[in-house]
């Protein structure tokens, strides 16, 4: 394959978008082939998993992989990335690519601080960095001798080197560094840290301390703060939350690099994804656009392949009864000709279509409802041990009919508080009383069941009653058939683990359920199965998932667990998150450990009431109100706000522009290492203040946006909205 020749390195800070792909991608044009996969096969256990697989990744490209599970789309992944050499085919990779591969499970990073091993991501700008420095050392040592003018900047230093070869080397590393916007490289891993979910208070965690979630968000900073011109990220969104999940959307939608993915998560795939590959029987089958036009067209391209093929069979027909019927007859020589058709026509013959994915069958039924309230919870509070409180003085009423989605950050509480509604576990603080009428059925996170020694038929039989006539032809409903009712259940897949236990569910009738990640181990197809069958569920439903396209058209309700408290908002959703996001440049709410449930809308849906630290009534304190009800005066203060930061940030790139042109001055760089030093490390942490300071004021903005106040915006004096 031919490699284009990369012209130049990095881009200026107002370079167009063309010329920014230009130089993440390496230099390379948009649509220049990065990375060319062909005839690719491995095997794994006895089986081929890839057959001939053929696949180019070009600049600009953000492909997503989907397929079923153990389809090979990891494995695949692994070869891309070079760490897994393929059985045969060959992958070829332009000279130099740089490719950023993230793993399901990183490995653990030993040493240092969370922050310090996102700055290892940088590589190459780190080691600028440190010729820079070294650079700065000897300039001082040599500009610092007796009488430098009068040996002149051509006489050789203390080390061999005249001062104007040194200078000039420093000038050209320099130039490079700020190209790649060096002097930006604390705030940059901040800003992916902080979108990742990380808090500023774990920047200086040792990584060692880390849970498993939180090593595969920091393995996930290391690789997007280094922006290499390919990226390869398995399963990316895991361990995010939704605000999380969110932010990536937005940051790979705008990478300018080359990106494959795999992923379960249909948000990211619409909303980040250029292109799609689906993999399914050891080959790849590639589309045009987003996950939402692959299933368009997929559905289109598998509607021909079986009108093709019933055209084919139809044709087929045709002539071997006009064959048959007139091989001995006075038109023999017209049933050979309708002879030779036919066997061209089988030679040509398009391949059966292949049959739809097998997919559970899955029917909630709630039977009879429950009484009006669900559950009542008094004062509940809980932690683990003498830990911190989780939450406490939880005052919520759920009624019957609602849809409330539980979420939050990791580690907030989120299955906690599912485990005490679902009765899996006591308060330590408080109680939960269930209503009358009330039959409950909760999917756990992790999948628990009974005895793992059981068959699946044993353990369904054990969990519903049925006989095992019944059973079996229930667990058919779910795909297990045949002999796959004979299988332990501790050596079942989590999908299948998953699959099980909705079976489960679907038996019990139950007029309340409380799902746990429910979409965990599932595919794609299964997702959207059991989406629709929960869209259509009569009964009470409170659910935790980090799959913000399975919560969108299911909950009504939104439930936001951390810091100790619980605040409810109403849905959709996406409306939601946009405005969360947008408030993030808020002051804090109250103080950790209080807990503020907000009564919902009067009417049918209406349900939770809250209170406030200190025995408020029900229906206590509001929240801060949306962006889009903010007080004139909080208006006002904002208006005021940005006004200030667009002037701080107006000297602050003032003063950055006269240390560019200063620190490209070679007349300044021969005065002597001291000032130069100087003058580098305040143009590192002015770019850092900069970064800041816009980070603060696009927050701002934003709520200014929400509020619909008119003429926001740096450009024409937005902040004069409101005199």
């Amino acid at each position: 394959m031919e490699e284009p020749a990369p012209p130049s390195t990095g881009c200026r800070p107002a370079c167009t978008r063309r010329e920014e792909v230009r130089a993440v991608a390496g230099g390379w044009d948009p649509g220049a082939v990065l990375l060319d996969v062909q005839g690719v096969t491995r095997s794994l256990g006895g089986r081929e998993i890839l057959r001939g697989v053929d696949l180019r990744v070009r600049a600009g490209d953000r492909l997503g992989l989907v397929g079923p599970n153990g389809a090979g789309k990891s494995t695949l992944l692994r070869i891309l990335a070079g760490v897994l050499e393929p059985d045969g085919g060959r992958v070829h990779r332009v000279q130099g690519l740089a490719v950023g591969y993230l793993p399901q499970d990183p490995a653990a990073t030993q040493g240092g601080t969370v922050l310090e091993a996102v700055l290892d991501g940088f590589g190459e700008l780190l080691a600028l960095r440190r010729q820079l420095a070294e650079l700065e050392d000897r300039i001082a040592r040599t500009a610092s001798r007796p009488s430098p003018a009068a040996r002149g900047p051509r006489a050789p230093g203390p080390e061999g080197e005249p001062l104007q070869g040194l200078l000039d080397r420093y000038g050209r590393l320099q130039e490079r560094f700020q190209q790649q916007d060096g002097y930006a490289m604390e705030a940059r891993a901040r800003q992916v840290l902080l979108g990742l979910g990380f808090r500023p208070a774990e920047f200086d965690r040792p990584p060692a301390s880390l849970s498993g979630g939180q090593r595969v968000r920091l393995g996930l900073a290391r690789v997007l703060v280094a922006r290499p011109q390919l990226l390869l990220l398995d399963e990316p969104t895991n361990h995010l939350d939704v605000a999380a999940a969110a932010w990536l959307e937005d940051h790979l939608a705008a990478y300018p690099g080359a990106v494959v993915l795999v992923s379960h998560d249909r948000g990211l795939l619409a909303r980040a994804c250029n292109r799609m590959a689906e993999l399914v029987d050891g080959r790849l089958e590639l589309y045009a656009g987003n996950y939402d036009a692959y299933r368009r067209e997929r559905s289109l391209r598998r509607e021909q392949a079986a009108a093709d093929y019933r055209a084919y069979q139809e044709e087929r027909r045709r002539l071997e009864g006009f064959v048959a019927r007139y091989r001995a007859g006075n038109r023999a020589t017209q049933a050979k000709d309708r002879e030779k058709k036919l066997e061209r026509l089988e030679r040509e013959a398009p391949p059966p279509p292949p049959p739809p994915p097998p997919l559970p069958r899955i029917r909630l039924d709630a039977g009879s409802p429950s009484h009006e309230v669900v559950f009542r919870l008094e004062a509940v509070g809980h932690r683990y041990g003498e830990g911190p409180w989780l939450f406490r003085n939880l005052r919520a009423v759920v009624r019957r009919g609602q849809r409330i989605g539980v979420l939050g950050p990791n580690g907030a509480g989120k299955s906690t508080l599912l485990r005490l509604l679902a009765g899996d576990l006591q308060p330590v603080a408080g109680q939960v009383v269930r209503g009358d009428g009330v039959r409950l059925g909760y999917l756990d996170q992790l999948l628990g069941l009974t005895d793992p020694r059981r068959t699946v038929l044993e353990e369904y039989v054990a969990a519903t009653g049925m006989t095992v006539a019944e059973a079996r032809h229930a667990l058919a409903r779910f795909l297990f058939r045949g002999e796959a009712v004979h299988q332990p259940v501790g050596s079942l897949s989590g999908g299948e683990r998953s699959r099980l236990i909705l079976a489960r569910l679907a038996a019990l009738r139950a007029n309340v359920l409380i799902l746990d990640e429910p979409t965990n181990h599932l595919d794609l197809e299964t997702r959207e199965v059991l989406e629709e069958a929960l869209a259509r569920y009569p009964g009470t439903l409170v659910v935790t998932s980090h799959d913000r396209a399975f919560l969108e058209p299911l909950v009504e309700t939104i439930w936001w667990v951390e810091d100790g408290r619980v605040e409810q908002a109403p849905g959709p959703l996406s409306r939601w998150l946009a405005a969360r996001l947008s408030q993030r440049a808020e002051p804090a709410g109250p103080e950790a450990g209080t807990t503020l449930i907000q009564p919902p809308p009067r009417g049918p849906a209406a349900g939770v009431a809250g209170q406030a630290k200190g025995g408020a009534a029900e229906g206590g304190p509001s929240r801060p109100a949306p962006a889009g009800n903010l007080s004139r005066d909080r208006l006002r203060r904002l208006v005021q706000q940005v006004r200030s930061l667009e002037e701080v940030i107006a000297q602050l790139e003032q003063e950055q522009a006269g240390l560019v042109q200063k620190l490209s001055d070679p007349a300044f760089l021969a005065r002597g290492g001291a000032a130069v030093a100087s003058a580098a490390r305040r143009a590192e942490s002015l770019a850092r203040e900069l970064e800041a300071r816009l980070a603060e004021w696009e927050g701002l903005s934003q709520l200014l946006e929400q509020a619909a106040v008119p003429g926001r915006g740096r450009e024409g004096g937005g902040a004069a909205a409101l005199q």
